[in-house]
This record gives structure tokens, sequence and C-alpha cells, in this order.
């Protein structure tokens, strides 16, 4: 068991490159992770079959610790989510890896279209065109670039729908933005409206105050008129 870990870390320090002190660490990280589905050698192993999947020392960490906290709630754990991933069209990367620099490196580029349209031509022989559209300015280098990307995503097709997601994303956003202005001017208006009826109610208060002063006033003021002129009745009488 002894050998067979050592030659687990081994292979983690190749892979990874990390010293052994951090590789230390590490172990001991693993140990802690133990479920009663994996034990610390098979989280070496796991460690060295990501490492060698391209996964950086720090993201198969993370998912470990996924693993421990999913692991309680009855949950797939992140580590089998992420390679059933890896596995499928869940992150489209094989496709990427797929593209190593030989086979997008670029053998000719034609521009077909003085201005317009560019075809790419790569070492694989597969090609790939650009169509600069009105009232976009041409550039040969974004024309390039966009051919790249088609390449890299597997052609117009997977690049065309990222882009239409690209722009449902951003005016979404901007639908969101102008409903929330909207709602914030619906919400200032009638608060608006409220605090103006709330003044005219203040007012219309204030006026039916002075009015019931004014009237309970000029009765004062009749009560004694009307007094006065009985004690003068009664003084001539």
């Amino acid at each position: 068991m002894m050998n067979e870990e050592q030659s687990l870390r081994n292979k983690i320090q190749a892979l990874s490159g990390i010293d052994n002190i951090y590789l230390d660490m590490i172990c001991n990280t693993l140990k802690s992770y133990t479920t009663e589905k994996y034990s610390y050698l098979q989280l070496l192993n796991q460690v060295v079959t990501r490492l060698l999947d391209g996964w950086s020392i720090g993201y198969i960490l993370h998912c470990l610790q996924g693993n421990k906290y999913t692991s309680y709630k009855g949950e797939e754990n992140m580590m089998d989510y992420c390679v059933r991933a890896f596995n499928t069209e869940m992150l489209q990367i094989e496709k990427i890896l797929a593209c190593r620099e030989k086979d997008i490196r670029i053998v000719d580029v034609n521009p077909i279209v003085p201005n317009k349209v560019v075809e790419v031509t790569f070492a694989d022989g597969t090609k790939e065109k650009s169509v600069c559209r009105e009232p976009d300015t041409f550039s040969l280098e974004s024309a390039i670039s966009i051919c790249i990307s088609k390449k890299i995503m597997g052609g117009s097709s997977a690049y065309n729908n990222a882009v239409k997601r690209g722009m449902k994303v951003y005016e979404d956003k901007q639908k969101k933005e102008v409903a929330e202005k909207a709602e914030q001017k619906r919400i200032e208006k009638k608060r608006a409206k409220r605090l103006a009826y709330k003044e005219r109610r203040a007012v219309k208060k204030r006026e039916e105050q002075i009015a019931i002063q004014t009237e309970a006033y000029l009765r004062a003021m009749k009560a004694m008129s009307d007094s006065k002129n009985v004690v003068v009745n009664e003084e001539n009488n």
C-alpha cells in the first residue's frame, strides 16, 4: 500500500509540478475527503486521472471538496458530475481540446470578395468563411479571428448559434434594464401621486380647521353681541 501511495504521489508531483510541502498538504486534505465511496488511494488515483485529463490541481481539490459536501445529501458528487460533463455535450470540451495548434494553423487567407468575404484555410485542409455585413466595418484581422472561432467551435453553425445566444443574452439584458427603468418610473410616479394626494388632504384639512375656527369665532361674536343687546334692552325697560 505504501508503494502504491508513493507511486501515486510521484505521479501527482510530476504532472502538477508542485513541491513536497504542497504535496503533503494535498495528501492530508485528500485523507479528510475520504468517503464510503472513495478511499484515500482511490482519491489519489482520481487526482492522477484528472491531471492527465488536463485539470488543474486546484480545480480537482475544489471538486473533491464538493464530493464531501454532496455525499451527505445523497446527491451526485461534483467529481462524477464533472467527469460526466466532460464526456457529454454539456461542456463541448472535446471539440475545443481537439483543436490543437497544428489544426488551427492557418495556411492560406483568401479575400473572396474584397472588404466583405474572407476564406481561411487551415493546416488540416478545412476552410471557414467570414462575411462582413452592413453596417459593420470590414477588418481582415476580425475576419480571420471569426474564422478561427468557427474552426474551434466546430463550424459556422455552432459559431452562429453561440453568437445568437450571446445576442439573446444581451437583448434580454437590455429588455430587463428597460423594464426596470419603466418600473422605477412607475413607482416614482405613484409615489409622487401619493405625495400630491397627501398634500391635498393636508391643505383640505387645514382649510376645514380654519373654517371650523372661523365659524366658532363668528358664533362667539354673535353670542356676545346678542348678550349685549339683551342687557341694553333690560336697562331701557
